[in-house]
């Protein structure tokens, strides 16, 4: 806890920094452990969907392999690794959609430190936002490695992450899709 000194004597007592932090990221498609792609459509129903509005693929290190899109998340991850990030936010709590978006959402855990620590990291992109509603963050490539804290990369400022994020989410994984229930 710190004790912070406020204009006319007021005294708070706020709660230091406990979240992990990482000045620079280390992601390596070798080190993949288990992932998961989950697309949604969002208000647009396109041939990437199920049908539900989505599709996700997950499983381990070997059928990642199987997808064939170990160029795209090795460069992904090398263009993450060397990025500069445009803000990082420690009070991130949940995210708060004011309409349907497009989006993709990939999760993964890693064998590597200090990854294999926190549990689970992620990148969630918006790839296109219902008309006339502003998504909060839209303009971000969002990462994460624990639960509150979120590294945020401008779309604009890193363009190779932006279209590669674009051929992950519509490749064709037909076989490898996960099967609802109907």
């Amino acid at each position: 806890m710190t004790v912070n000194e406020y204009p006319f004597g007021r005294r708070l007592i706020e709660p230091k920094h406990s979240e992990p932090h990482l000045e620079k990221h280390s992601l390596s498609y070798d080190e993949i452990k288990w992932f998961r792609i989950w697309y949604g459509s969002g208000y647009q129903k396109n041939q990437y969907e199920d049908g539900y509005g989505h599709y996700a693929v997950s499983g381990d290190k070997t059928k990642v392999d199987e997808l064939n899109i170990e160029n795209e998340l090795s460069q992904l991850f090398k263009l993450i690794n060397t990025a500069k990030i445009d803000s990082t936010d420690f009070k991130y709590l949940r995210a708060s959609h004011k309409g349907d978006p497009e989006y993709i959402y990939l999760r993964f855990k890693f064998n590597n430190e200090p990854y294999n620590d926190f549990g689970e990291s992620s990148i969630y992109y918006t790839l296109s936002e219902e008309p006339g509603k502003t998504e909060e963050s839209s303009e971000y490539i969002i990462l994460k490695h624990s639960h509150k804290t979120r590294y945020l990369l401008k779309k604009e400022n890193n363009p190779q992450m932006v279209e590669l994020l674009e051929n992950i989410t519509y490749k064709k994984y037909d076989k490898y899709l996960e099967k609802r229930w109907r």
